[in-house]
């Protein structure tokens, strides 16, 4: 899953799921949106997977990094425990949490709770043929995790569902795709 790009003025954003097997067959997307800055990442995720007529097809729920519209963060853990499945972010980056706990502190109130949100779980290196990627997972074993990763980038260097559910956020939000995932 990913988001399309917005603006800070922008009171929704558009989020892509692309149901697809470790092969890069895809089985079909899903579309729905949350608020810029907002705190209905999870619901509005937990909705989409356990209404979709795919969810007794899906092993693994991948999104790209854990927040959508800036800071509507995404508790991975939570997502898995509602949704019965295993649910990870996975990054290019390793993200630099003091850098994020000072933009949080800077436009939120409730920045605590979203740092602590941040903060779950652990970071783990994964090296792909090209660069390395960066998740955080759970419901799902770390060397399961980390394989499951490495099965789906078929093309570049992000696991194949999010690469094309950013193609499809682009076009959502731009008209055509264009760019790396």
């Amino acid at each position: 899953m990913d988001d399309s790009r917005f603006t800070f003025q922008d009171e929704h954003v558009a989020i892509v799921g692309v149901v697809m097997r470790a092969d890069g067959y895809m089985e079909g997307v899903m579309v729905n949106k949350v608020r810029v800055d907002g705190d209905d990442a999870n619901e509005v995720l937990t909705r989409m997977i356990n209404a979709s007529r795919y969810k007794k097809q899906l092993r693994l729920v991948l999104t790209d990094g854990i927040a959508f519209g800036g800071f509507n963060i995404i508790d991975l853990e939570k997502l898995s425990h509602d949704t019965a499945l295993p649910a990870a972010g996975v990054t290019r980056k390793m993200p630099s949490f003091e850098d994020m706990k000072k933009a949080l502190k800077h436009h939120f109130k409730d920045w605590e709770g979203r740092y602590d949100v941040i903060c779950k779980g652990k970071m783990i290196r994964i090296p792909t043929e090209h660069y390395p990627v960066y998740a955080k997972g759970f419901g799902m074993p770390e060397a399961e995790l980390t394989l499951a990763i490495k099965k789906t980038i078929l093309r570049g260097a992000l696991p194949e569902p999010i690469r094309v559910a950013h193609i499809i956020a682009t076009a959502l939000a731009i008209g055509e795709s264009k760019g790396k995932a």
